[in-house]
C-alpha cells in the first residue's frame, strides 16, 4: 500500500512539477530525476501486486 501511495505521488510529480519544467522553463533535469524514481517504484509496485 505504501508503495502505491508514492508511486501515485510520483506521478503527479512527473505530472505537475518535471514536465511544466522542462517544456515551459527548459530545465530538463526534473524529469531526469524524478522520472527515474517514478519508474523504480513502478516496478516495484508491478512486482508487489
Amino acid at each position: 500500500m505504501k508503495i502505491a501511495f508514492l508511486e501515485g505521488i510520483s506521478y503527479l510529480l512527473l505530472l505537475l512539477v518535471a514536465m511544466p519544467l522542462k517544456y515551459l522553463a527548459d530545465i530538463p533535469e526534473g524529469v531526469k530525476y524524478i522520472g527515474w524514481a517514478h519508474g523504480v517504484l513502478f516496478v516495484l509496485f508491478v512486482f508487489t501486486c
